[in-house]
């Protein structure tokens, strides 16, 4: 019997240690295969944050080539246009190619062109006499895209004998290309980058026809892998088939991979290949250590710790790809504001000696010639401006400034300017005001007006035959009682919009009917930025469109009402502006004032002295920091105007050292930044420089003129009545 027991006691521990070793065998067999998935996950995950990196990192560094020759092939087409010179259109290219080389040193070669038969470089380079550009990659794949940005896959470049890429653009008249090269260099240090110190990975780049363009093995770059028949590349490309994008094993001389596949916007592809096998044989160790129940509590702790100093890992690399984006946006915007100021500058000289013309000219046919070159000259500074807002807008840096202002004198100056661009394309402009809207308001006027001539200007724009209306009424403000909505449509009897089209009416850098359009000016953004403005405002653009019979676009704006004065009617409003405006035509000299005008600039200082010859000032100029210091000590000045930008010494470090000198006798005087920096807050950062007004360039002459009034002196003014010129054809 006690035999018997025994046997079975036996049987039963038998059984339970059978059960034991088979629930601990489950957990262990279960437990591996849950670590060798996240294992693998891991792979996974590691491969696609490399992919993601290099694709993001390639892709702005392709970018940055884009945004280039976009922007400079619309700059070369308009000169083309104008039918400037061969000179003038390489000193663009050079002015564009220093810009480029600071904001990519040792990544490219600069800008160069063949336009009106000739090849032009910016960089100074003189080709071989057997040198064709109509042969070379850059200017046939321009061509085959037809006026597309064209990404030449990579080639060697006659100039420099190294590798590189080209972006190119057809100009508007099919024969004329404009090109920028990038180094292939860049892309190689980026692929090493991501795998630096990694065991058993790689990251590669294919174009498009799968050469191998970048490799963190550099052996491997020129191969190409659909014609090899035994390498891990060549293995990675047959197993990638036709996917699109995502991760798949790939089993390669006895090891097993992980790939994980980016396919980037020109077609190319970018690979991270990571060695799974010897990870997998890693995890033996850990299958034998949980043999023991507390080795597997150690064993889960380690792989949660392990987890989390990953997931970690994971957040930090992907703060610093945001800082990175952050950066690469920013220094996107100070070219942005840099080109403003290159272009500006010359725009300055030009609508400054047209004024003279327009003042000085007794010639009807040569002061219509001017007029056109001060409303062109207008449109390119509204681009320009256009772009500027856009960068801000961008960055998250627009700012929306409230100011008291007249509706009346706003709408007068609209429909002046509006008005004359609708009368020379044979549309009438009509007005439809209600009389009652509250005159006086509070908000942002510059803002306010831009939205409305951006809406105005493509009315017109877009507008063949009929008539372009413009209405403007209000609401009360429900939820506020000193507040109205500015109630604003604009209706033309244009070419309307097609539903499908309505989606592009918001993107940036979109034009609806290219095509059709294609003789309309414009960059694509005016609609964008007026949306954004509206947006940050309260407010939304709103939009009813019949294809083939017009559009309206209006906005309800939340304005605040100063006082509740009407309107009126339009007739009164134009009655009165006309009354303002004569008593401002009065003209002013002062022979006994002294004016000191510093810029390094010799062409501006001409202008500046021309718009101020009639008022017999005495005028001196310095075209250098030191060159005014020298002059303040040796003489009183009355007003000081200090351009902004110099080179050695800036504006500002000039008007410091004068403050700085106690016996200066020139520390007191009234002292005027000019400057070509047209952005928000410029103005405030002058004054807060210690500046005592401010100028944009190009100089608005009757800016100009009402600045010297507040600050000259008044017994040095002299009121004049303006002459009547006798005008002659």
């Amino acid at each position: 019997m006690e035999g018997k027991k025994n046997k079975e006691f036996k049987v039963l521990n038998f059984i339970a240690a059978a059960v034991i070793i088979l629930f601990f065998s489950g957990v262990i067999i279960a437990y591996f295969q849950m670590i060798r998935k996240t294992t693998e996950d891991n792979i996974v995950k590691d491969g696609e944050l490399n992919a993601v990196m290099a694709a993001d990192r390639i892709g702005r560094y392709l970018t940055m080539g884009e945004d280039t020759i976009m922007l400079s092939a619309y700059a070369l087409e308009n000169m083309i246009r104008e039918g400037r010179s061969h000179s003038d259109m390489v000193d663009y290219l050079t002015t564009q190619t220093s810009a480029v080389l600071e904001l990519l040193p040792e990544s490219s070669t600069g800008l160069y062109a063949y336009a009106d038969g000739e090849y032009m470089d910016g960089g100074g380079w003189v080709p071989d006499a057997d040198y064709v550009p109509q042969e070379r990659p850059w200017y046939t794949q321009a061509i085959a895209d037809r006026g597309n940005l064209a990404i030449v896959d990579p080639y060697l470049d006659s100039q420099t004998g190294g590798i590189v890429i080209s972006f190119s653009k057809m100009l508007y008249d099919g024969e004329s290309v404009i090109c920028v090269d990038l180094t292939m260099e860049r892309l190689q240090e980026i692929t090493e980058g991501i795998v630096a110190g990694e065991e058993n990975s790689s990251e590669f780049v294919l174009d498009r026809s799968r050469n191998v363009v970048a490799h963190s093995d550099r052996t491997q770059i020129g191969r190409n892998y659909l014609q090899d028949t035994d390498s891990l590349g060549a293995e990675v490309l047959r197993a990638y088939g036709d996917n699109t994008e995502g991760h798949f094993t790939v089993n390669y001389a006895g090891e097993e991979y992980v790939v994980y596949s980016m396919l980037l916007e020109n077609s190319w592809l970018c690979f991270s290949v990571k060695g799974a096998t010897k990870a997998y044989n890693r995890l033996v160790i850990p299958l034998m250590i949980t043999v023991l129940v507390t080795c597997i509590f150690i064993v889960i702790v380690v792989i949660v710790s392990i987890n989390s100093a990953k997931k970690s890992d994971l957040n930090r690399k992907l703060e610093l790809e945001s800082e990175s984006a952050r950066a690469a946006n920013k220094a996107k915007s100070n070219f942005l504001s840099n080109m403003s100021h290159e272009i500006r500058t010359p725009i300055n000289a030009i609508l400054g000696m047209n004024e003279m013309i327009l003042r000085e000219s007794v010639s009807d046919t040569t002061r219509d010639y001017s007029n056109s070159i001060k409303s062109a000259g207008k449109t390119l500074l509204g681009l320009i401006n256009d772009i500027l807002d856009f960068s801000k807008i961008e960055e998250g840096k627009l700012e929306i400034i409230p100011v008291d202002y007249d509706l009346a004198k706003m709408l007068r100056e609209l429909v002046d300017m509006i008005g004359k661009r609708a009368e020379d394309k044979g549309l009438k402009l009509e007005l439809d005001f209600d009389s009652k809207t509250p005159r006086h308001l509070r908000g942002d006027e510059i803002r306010v007006k831009q939205i409305i001539t951006n809406i105005l200007t493509n009315a017109v724009k877009y507008t063949e035959k009929g008539s372009v209306t413009l209405k403007v009424g209000f609401e009360k403000d429900p939820d506020d009682p000193k507040s109205i909505l500015l109630d604003v449509d604009v209706t033309d009897t244009g070419i309307g919009i097609k539903p499908e089209d309505m989606k592009k009416l918001f993107m940036k850098f979109e034009r609806i009917e290219e095509e059709r359009n294609r003789n309309v000016e414009g960059t694509g953004l005016g609609i964008n930025i007026t949306e954004n403005l509206l947006s940050l405002m309260g407010s939304h653009l709103q939009v009813d469109s019949t294809y083939g019979k017009g559009s309206t676009f209006g906005f309800k704006l939340p304005q605040r009402v100063l006082d509740w004065t009407e309107l009126g009617n339009y007739t009164d409003i134009e009655n009165e502006t006309a009354e303002a405006e004569q008593a401002e035509k009065k003209i002013f000299t002062a022979p006994t004032a002294k004016v000191l005008a510093v810029d390094d600039n010799p062409v501006n200082l001409m202008v500046f002295e021309n718009l101020l010859k009639r008022t017999q000032m005495k005028i001196d100029t310095a075209k250098s920091g030191d060159d005014c210091i020298a002059m303040t000590r040796r003489k009183k000045y009355d007003i000081i105007f200090l351009d902004y930008m110099m080179p050695k010494k800036s504006g500002v470090e000039t008007l410091h050292e004068l403050k700085a000198e106690q016996a200066n006798q020139n520390v007191g005087t009234p002292t005027v930044c000019l400057t070509a920096n047209a952005v928000r807050g410029a103005k405030e950062e002058c004054l807060n420089e210690g500046f005592d007004g401010y100028l944009s360039k190009p100089v608005d002459p009757a800016e100009l003129d009402d600045m010297i009034r507040n600050l000259l002196p008044k017994d040095k003014i002299r009121e004049e009545e303006p002459e009547d010129k006798e005008i002659s054809k």
